[in-house]
Formats: structure tokens, sequence, C-alpha cells
């Protein structure tokens, strides 16, 4: 039987760059608002970080539950660091002039969290894939990590 461990680990990775979009914002709770690369920036510094979580989760449930496959990972280790991002970059303060576009990719990925709760399956392929509009949103505005839904 081959070991399923790193299609595991490359998904997570793709889940954790959507999940960037997601919730790309900082920990700053500020409310004047920022550039929009200084935006950009503390966004992509979280998905990162998200991505990393997101490793270091699905590894924690591969020693627990050795062979388990990519879906059953989705929900236990992939969607709580984008959740945690999503309430990040809700706390970040919007660019001015650029709320609603912000507004817009938080609901998309929001929705998208909600989507990918009932059916941790469509995560798995492009074509049915809950992030694909977020992420259009998200590459759209400039974020580079945080665009990146499998």
């Amino acid at each position: 039987m081959r070991s399923k461990v790193i299609p595991i680990l490359i998904a997570l990775l793709l889940v954790g760059a959507l999940a960037g979009a997601s919730g790309c914002g900082g920990g700053d709770s500020t409310t004047s608002s920022l550039t929009k690369k200084q935006f950009i920036a503390k966004a992509d510094k979280f998905c990162e970080e998200g991505e990393r979580e997101q490793l270091e989760l699905a590894s924690e449930y591969l020693k627990k539950h050795p062979g388990a496959e990519e879906e059953e990972m989705i929900i236990p280790a992939g969607l709580p660091p984008l959740q945690k991002q999503t309430e990040k970059i809700k706390a970040l303060p919007a660019p001015e002039g650029d709320e609603a576009e912000i507004e817009a990719m938080v609901v998309a990925f929001e929705k998208a969290l909600k989507d990918t709760e009932a059916n941790p399956q469509d995560i798995l392929t492009s074509a049915s894939n809950p992030f694909k509009e977020a992420d259009k949103l998200a590459e759209k505005y400039g974020f580079s990590s945080c665009a990146n839904a499998p």
C-alpha cells in the first residue's frame, strides 16, 4: 500500500494557501486604516503562518491516525487555521476606499468555510472547490500567499 502522507500534506498546503486569503489578516486591532501594501503584507504573513499550522496539525493527525485519507484531515487540520485567518482579516482595518473589496472577500471566504464544513471532499478538486470565488477576489486585490486555494 503506498504512503498517503505526501499527497495529504500537499493537499493541506493547498488548503492553507487558500485559507490565507480567507483570513490573511494581521493581529493588529488598531482602528486607523492601513495602506494597501501594508494590508497585503500583513495578510500574506498570516497566510504563511496558517499554512505552517496546517502542516503541524496534519502531522499530529497522521501520528494519531496512520493511513488517514486526505478528506479525513480537512476538517481537523485544514479548516481551523483558515477560520483563524478569516477572523484576523476581519479585525484588520481595511485600506481607505477598499472596504467593500475586503468585505466581499471575507464574505466569500466565510461562505467557502461553511461549504467546506458541509462537504469537505469538494475542496479536493478544482471544479468543486468552494474557495474559487474567494481566491479570485484575493488574487484580484493583490494577495500572493493568500490567493491559492486548492
